[in-house]
């Protein structure tokens, strides 16, 4: 799949990232998230007003909305990504971009929280695999060669946090449910704890890749 990207010129962190046509490179060692927040908050007229809403926020006041959520295996690129303010990211939760926006034209109370209720319940099943929440077609197929991936990773990196809320999450619901996202030129640019533990339990067939063909690594 191919990620939304700016307009050029468009320069992170000094060089260490940069749009070149439809493009992007990546030429240094970046954070993934800070650099799909960049290219969001550029592709959104930096920012500057609330997707949501559409209220005036300030750099202070805005946060990063998920359409489809962490919670439920959405990815952390700009096509899931829109610039809100504070209160539409806290009132939506977990609620999905459609979700959230029937719920914002509820004009009453109860029946608002009666919606949303609802949703709520149905949302289980997304974690236990009855319901599939991200798109068909930015997951690469199920047979796609992971041996070709570069994790650049050794088992014997320490588990930490990350990894025991993966692995905690699979214990319950026998699923992972946050995607490995990769580049064109198959570099790891986000998921490690994934990799670790797919790779640690003989899990990959569980997981789901994310492919971008927009984007290439360079070093």
């Amino acid at each position: 799949m191919n990620i939304l990207l700016p307009k050029p010129p468009f320069v992170f962190n000094n060089g260490a990232a940069v749009v070149e046509g439809n493009l992007l490179y990546i030429y240094r060692p970046v954070d993934f998230r800070e650099l799909m927040y960049a290219l969001t908050n550029a592709i959104y007229n930096e920012g500057k007003t609330c997707y949501y809403c559409g209220a005036d926020i300030t750099e202070k006041q805005r946060t990063m909305d998920h359409k489809y959520p962490v919670d439920f295996g959405g990815p952390t690129i700009t096509n899931n990504l829109v610039p809100t303010c504070k209160k539409c990211n806290t009132t939506k939760g977990n609620l999905m971009e459609d979700e959230f926006k029937k719920f914002m034209a509820i004009g009453n109370a109860e029946e608002a929280k009666a919606f949303r209720v609802g949703i709520e319940r149905g949302h289980r099943k997304i974690h236990t695999g009855k319901v599939k929440v991200i798109p068909e077609e930015w997951i690469c197929p199920k047979d796609y060669p992971i041996n070709e991936i570069e994790m650049r990773m050794q088992i014997t990196v320490p588990l930490g946090r990350g990894y025991e809320h993966v692995s905690k999450r699979f214990a319950k619901y026998g699923k992972v449910l946050k995607p490995v996202i990769i580049s064109t030129n198959k570099k790891l640019l986000d998921g490690f704890n994934v990799c670790l533990f797919a790779k640690v339990h003989n899990q990959w067939d569980r997981v789901n890749i994310i492919k971008l063909d927009n984007v290439i690594v360079m070093y």
